[in-house]
């Protein structure tokens, strides 16, 4: 069995699906005013594309460093069932990492605020904080995508492309519409009941498997554990 776990490869989205709620909506729900909403549609009709519409959202928003460390730390949780599941990823010896389309900057935070100190890799973007401006610095700079959702500025398919080697089975855990060309390409797909990753799978007749927290996701990943 153990050998079989060492096949796995997982890769899992941050913002609502290790985080209870997304963290991006929170900041700019807070601090972004009526406008960011109005991005936020463009996004989901696919008028933007996630680039895009995170540079003109932060754009709106006004917002030191420490201001944005306090509201994180106050404002977020994590999964309670997360630690768990590392736990048993470590034991199995399974490659896991952290894919976001949000930052670097409050993925590092929290981790580190629920000591969670193993060396986890994170692919995502990064916040630069100067004086009240933030400007987002994005992982990748390509100029198109493959599929037809619009060009993201961290890439979470390329990522899983050049990390995965072809004899691993690959899981992908989600929710959210970043998580749409990952959700295409992987031997098997985990996604947060009742979110817009769910509402796409169903549209385009994809097979997954539905979660509420990392409680279910323990019991369909370590079978023999639970």
């Amino acid at each position: 069995m153990n050998g079989e776990y060492q096949r796995l490869m997982i890769f899992c989205d941050f913002d609502g699906t290790i985080s209870q709620n997304d963290v991006l909506n929170k900041i700019f729900s807070k601090f972004g005013g009526p406008e960011v909403q109005k991005l936020e549609e463009k996004f989901k009709s696919g008028e933007l594309d996630d680039r895009e519409t995170l540079t003109r959202k932060w754009k709106k928003v006004k917002l030191d460093y420490q201001k944005f460390r306090d509201f994180i730390i106050r404002e977020v949780k994590l999964d309670p069932y997360f630690k768990d599941f590392l736990e048993l990823v470590s034991e199995k010896n399974i490659d896991f990492s952290i894919l976001s389309g949000g930052f670097l900057n409050y993925i590092e935070l929290l981790l580190a605020h629920n000591n969670i100190t193993r060396g986890i890799p994170i692919y995502g973007n990064r916040l630069q904080f100067d004086g009240e401006r933030v400007t987002p610095v994005f992982l990748h700079d390509i100029d198109s995508c493959h599929q037809s959702f619009g060009v993201c500025g961290s890439c979470k398919w390329k990522i899983i492309k050049d990390q995965a080697p072809e004899q691993k089975k690959v899981i992908y855990i989600g929710d959210g519409l970043t998580d749409r060309c990952p959700a295409e390409e992987v031997d098997e797909l985990l996604v947060k009941r009742g979110k817009l990753l769910e509402e796409y799978c169903q549209k385009q007749g994809l097979n997954y498997h539905s979660f509420d927290d990392f409680s279910d996701i323990i019991k369909y990943v370590f079978k023999d554990k639970v």
